[in-house]
């Protein structure tokens, strides 16, 4: 999905993660709809999921006739297109539209007429940029599985060297006790509660 007021207008073109516990293309590119009403001016987007088209017309009928008030709650998606709702109710049910172009069109798609040389383009770079969104995200899973590792990794370290500070004072009493008498003053270090929690299996005093 691309938008010729941002392309035309900005030459500005974007990316994100978009976060939910269940995900599809269409609510992807209904949610990336939203974010051209901060476009000025009338928008016209363009997108190859005829879904969002189809819900697009089925919102602007629900403007303009009052027809189809389903709660949203019932509806695919709802949540996003109650947005929709309130965005094109604020800045005029005219000034946006979404028309259907031909998803990996080619240079024949062209030339027989199915899309023009520009919404062939436009759809292109908003399939690069859906790419780098993905690849995005699994560096970042990536990311955070290489961070939990890490954490674990510091505190069995940390767990092993309060073993060894243990191990080393219970080793200095009994020198003391064998030279001068016991060491009354020297006590084992409680480990931090965080390390006790952590790694507890390795918290031991010999």
């Amino acid at each position: 999905m691309y938008s010729e007021a941002v392309l035309r207008e900005q030459g500005h073109a974007a990316s994100a993660l978009f976060y939910g516990a269940v995900q599809t293309s269409t609510r992807a590119e209904v949610a990336a709809g939203l974010l051209t009403f901060y476009s000025p001016g009338k928008v016209n987007i363009l997108t190859d999921s005829e879904s969002f088209v189809k819900g697009f017309e089925r919102l602007q009928r629900r403007i303009k006739e009052g027809g189809y008030n389903k709660p949203w709650a019932a509806i695919r998606d709802g949540d996003l297109w109650r947005m929709w709702e309130r965005n094109m109710r604020a800045r005029g049910v005219d000034t946006v539209t979404v028309r259907w172009t031909k998803g990996h069109a080619t240079e024949q798609d062209v030339a027989s007429g199915v899309c023009s040389s520009e919404d062939r383009m436009g759809n292109a770079a908003a399939d690069s940029l859906a790419d780098c969104g993905a690849l995005r995200a699994e560096y970042g899973k990536d990311a955070h599985r290489y961070m939990t590792l890490m954490q674990a990794r510091h505190g069995l370290y940390s767990a092993l060297v309060h073993r060894i500070h243990v191990h080393q004072l219970a080793v200095m009493e009994r020198v003391s006790a064998a030279v001068r008498g016991p060491m009354s003053s020297v006590t084992p270090p409680r480990p931090p509660r965080r390390l006790r929690r952590q790694a507890p299996e390795l918290i031991k005093a010999n």
